[in-house]
């Protein structure tokens, strides 16, 4: 966390990507029916899921959190984003298709059409179609009129990348196309099975489909051909093995170049559940999910389910980089790095992890932060509860958890972004002295003199949070869109730094333009941040699989010093000399920052998945935040002082002070050493 001196405000901003998995302690753990649909955004930034228990739910890929719930009064059975990303359609189980508005989440037009097993908008985003097991009908997305009704077809369902045609399935071994316009057929393909599946290249040369017929068992059925679309001819099979281990999900990759097959594994199988393959040879690329068989791995309940990670769905993410997964019957998403073939993380709803800590100006007093939405306040030197703010359980932190605290620079008040929106506290009573009027898609942070707070997407987006109007647009001035993972305001408040894949950009607030690019190649999951001085800017990275911590000189761009093993969570200390950084599961290092040597190493044990860094005011104590609680330790000495808290289970607001203490009294871990 970074902690500023004699600023106008203290401000902390964590951006971890890898959700902690452990016991909840309320009802908001992600979807409670199976998964039966997802889907990227068009700019990558979010992934949509539907589910049985008649929910839609969108979540950030910055930080696998939920972003918002939908309820849709109905089972999800299939969905879909609009081209635009601004709108998504719903096929829901009481036989109706609702489009909703992805900013809002408010429901815009509903048709009635029966059920839909299949959604998808044509490119152009005019039209929709809904797809059962008897027909498929075609909707005018802005009149709602239905313009086209397939009887020989049914789902699955896809639309041509050119927009003129649709390929459906039929239920008697053929693979129809049709023309949007007139509804005749132009083209079948024959002898394709049961298809389940239809996906078609994005240049519109290919199409691929699953056969779901387990008439055979002994293997050798071809469970997924290979079509050329001009002419109709199979141009490669993909075959179930002798235990009927067989690929039932597809996806061709955005450049057209690879085919990603979801498998069923049959009863000897050991291999993996997802396999990535040339799509014109059929030459094995790489494996997903090979080694995901762990038992200490509490995502995976059996091998078996450890291997079969997309049975259900399979879907590349827009830019290639990733493949999001559900297996059937499975209530979680998993989110997977092609080029490195490793689970990034499982979406299933907020663990009870400590996600921001910040000292009161004094160094007295602890705040804490957490998922589950509560905020305490503890005395640093009895690690004791002050207090627990539940006035504002009702509010969007109950739904979204905490994301970043920072202090007044009075003392007085207390800053707490939550996702999309924000909320001020009144330290003394608890309360909120004014409603926020300010809601965005992604999430919010705020500037240390409140003046701003910042969307990130593609493009960074400045509201004043006062009258929740916008300030200005940021962008990124890239050949191509691409997603910022992490931004930081310069204590200074005038400048304000964006990473994205290429580099890190540096904005002028005041101009809204960028003044200088850092160059470096940078993958998911970074954390970027300014010196308390403004002089500096680190970024903790994942480069070709290695933690390293760079830091520029943030006036000239020049780097400074490249920290190889050195994770995302750091902390420089007041004065802008130390930097903190957590290298390993018991270990944190202190780093002279002018020279860029390692001055000690910081040991403790029993805290996993650490979440933030935190200095004192004075530069003496250093506060360590996870899943588990919080730890305090002296700089100087380099000894632990006591633990704050491990897990406690606040789920409801207290009536009364002496009701809080005596609740939370009992969990406390105090070490005292």
């Amino acid at each position: 966390m970074l902690i500023q001196r004699g600023s106008c405000l203290l401000f902390l901003l964590l951006s971890t990507f890898t959700a902690a998995h452990t016991d909840s302690i309320d009802t908001r753990t992600g979807h409670t029916g199976y998964v039966n649909a997802i889907a990227f955004s068009p700019n990558g930034i979010v992934l949509a899921s539907g589910s049985d228990d008649q929910t839609v739910k969108l979540w950030s890929l910055a930080n696998g959190k939920e972003i918002r719930t939908i309820d849709t009064n109905g089972g999800v059975e299939a969905l879909a984003f609009s081209p635009d990303g601004k709108n998504l359609a719903t096929g829901v189980s009481i036989g109706e298709l609702i489009l909703w508005d992805v900013s809002t989440g408010k429901e815009s037009h509903r048709f009635e059409t029966g059920n839909c097993h299949a959604v998808v908008f044509s490119p152009d985003g005019k039209l929709i179609a809904c797809g059962d097991d008897e027909k498929v009908t075609l909707v005018d997305v802005e009149t709602g009129a239905e313009s086209v009704k397939l009887d020989k077809a049914h789902s699955p369902v896809v639309f041509n990348p050119n927009g003129k045609q649709l390929i459906t399935a039929s239920g008697d071994d053929l693979i129809r196309v049709w023309d949007v316009k007139t509804g005749e057929r132009v083209q079948t393909i024959e002898d394709v099975g049961k298809v389940s599946t239809i996906v078609v290249s994005a240049n519109g040369l290919f199409m691929a489909c699953a056969n779901q017929d387990e008439t055979k068992s002994k293997g050798d059925v071809e469970a997924v051909k290979l079509f050329n679309l001009i002419n109709g001819r199979i141009v490669r099979t993909f075959k179930s093995e002798k235990d009927n281990t067989r690929p039932v999900t597809i996806a061709f990759s955005p450049d057209n170049k690879s085919l990603a097959l979801g498998y069923s594994l049959g009863y000897s199988s050991k291999g993996s559940g997802i396999k990535i393959t040339n799509a014109l040879t059929g030459t094995l690329v790489s494996e997903i999910g090979a080694s995901q068989t762990e038992t200490s791995d509490q995502d995976l309940e059996s091998e078996n389910d450890a291997e079969e990670m997309a049975t259900r769905e399979l879907v590349y993410s827009r830019d290639g980089r990733y493949l999001a997964s559900v297996k059937a019957g499975g209530k979680s998403i998993y989110l997977w790095s092609v080029a490195t073939s490793k689970k990034l993380n499982t979406l299933e709803g907020h663990s009870i992890a400590v996600e921001s800590i910040a000292f009161s100006l004094d160094d007295k007093s602890l705040f804490s932060g957490g998922d589950e939405g509560a905020i305490i306040k503890w005395d640093v030197t009895t690690g004791k509860v002050q207090k627990l703010f539940s006035q504002i359980k009702s509010s969007s932190i109950t739904k979204l958890g905490v994301t970043t605290l920072a202090i007044s620079a009075d003392g007085k008040t207390l800053a707490v972004t939550s996702g999309p929106q924000f909320h001020l506290l009144d330290l003394a009573s608890g309360s909120e002295p004014r409603a926020n009027k300010l809601t965005v898609i992604g999430s919010l942070l705020l500037s240390p003199d409140l003046k701003y707070a910042a969307s990130m997407s593609d493009i960074i987006t400045l509201y004043d949070p006062a009258s929740g109007e916008e300030v200005r647009k940021l962008l990124p001035q890239t050949t191509e869109p691409e997603p910022i993972t992490a931004v930081s305001f310069s204590p200074d408040v005038r400048n304000l730094a964006g990473v994205t894949k290429q580099g890190i950009k540096v904005w002028d607030l005041g101009t809204g333009r960028v003044v200088r690019t850092l160059r470096g190649t940078f993958s998911y999951g970074n954390t970027v941040k300014y010196s308390p001085d403004s002089k500096l800017i680190a970024c903790g990275c994942d480069q070709d699989g290695r933690d390293v911590l760079k830091i520029w000189d943030a006036t000239t761009g020049v780097l400074q010093h490249s920290l190889e093993n050195q994770g995302k969570v750091f902390a420089f200390s007041p004065d802008s000399k130390r930097l903190a950084t957590l290298e390993s599961l018991e270990a944190i290092n202190l780093f002279e920052v002018g020279t860029g040597k390692q001055i000690s190493i910081i040991k403790y044990v029993g805290f996993a998945s650490v979440t933030a860094l935190a200095f004192s005011h004075d530069g003496k104590l250093l506060a360590l935040a996870s899943e588990h609680g919080i730890k305090l330790f002296d700089v100087a000495s380099g000894k632990e002082l006591r633990t704050l808290a491990r897990n406690p289970p606040v789920t409801q607001p207290f009536s009364s002070s002496a009701e809080q203490s005596n609740s939370l009294s009992s969990l406390i871990v105090e070490r005292g050493r």
